[in-house]
């Protein structure tokens, strides 16, 4: 009976070690990533491009709109400088971007503000950003009229930074950028010049 169970034993060890031997308990790709490190450079070039595409699209889309000072005050008039903009904006190589942009009429450059008569202006604002609307369109048809443009209104947030905003933003970049260079050659210590000094005395006492 003890040599059968000892025969038994054995043979239920023996088993267990090929099985773990065949892999049982994981590939080689189950316990280590076979893609490193390339998945993680794709992750690492996402987080950089990604931000850096909405930056691209946020500055075409304010190089697209025509803002109200491109229009005479109140009037879907477009002025010089609203044509020569929608004029480039059409001749834009080697394509045009056919999505255009007007900036909401605004107070009190187009119409006056007036306390209690939200309703009123808000309806004047409608039918002028229509009008204008209109007149851009009429106009990129005549400049390019194999190009299927299109214009919408909206509010573009403030566009640059104040002079001070800008200068304390400088200066505080520049100065967290701080930094020190220090060695440690034959027992000397320093910074700079004192460096050199010190790995100067080690080597000459190593020679004699």
């Amino acid at each position: 009976m003890n040599g059968s169970m000892k025969k038994g034993i054995t043979a239920a060890l023996l088993t267990a070690g090929s099985v773990a031997a065949a892999g049982c308990c994981g590939s080689y790709n189950d316990l280590v990533d076979p893609c490193y490190p390339q998945r993680y450079n794709c992750v690492a070039r996402e987080e950089v491009s990604g931000p850096i595409a909405i930056q691209e699209h946020n500055g075409l889309v304010l190089d697209q709109t025509l803002f109200v000072h491109h229009f005479a005050a109140g009037s879907e008039s477009l002025l010089p400088g609203g044509q020569e903009t929608l004029a480039r904006i059409a001749r834009r190589r080697p394509f045009p971007e056919p999505e255009v942009f007007i900036q909401a009429a605004q107070p009190p450059y187009d119409f006056e503000y007036t306390t209690g008569k939200e309703d009123e202006m808000l309806a004047k604002q409608n039918e002028l950003n229509g009008k204008r609307r209109e007149a851009a369109l009429a106009f990129l048809r005549r400049v390019r009229p194999d190009v299927p443009f299109t214009v919408a209104i909206h509010k573009p947030s403030p566009v640059g930074m104040g002079a001070r905003e800008a200068t304390t933003a400088i200066q505080q970049m520049r100065a967290s950028a701080t930094g020190s260079f220090s060695t440690n050659i034959g027992g000397a210590t320093g910074t700079g010049g004192g460096t050199g000094g010190g790995a100067t005395g080690a080597s000459a006492g190593g020679q004699h």
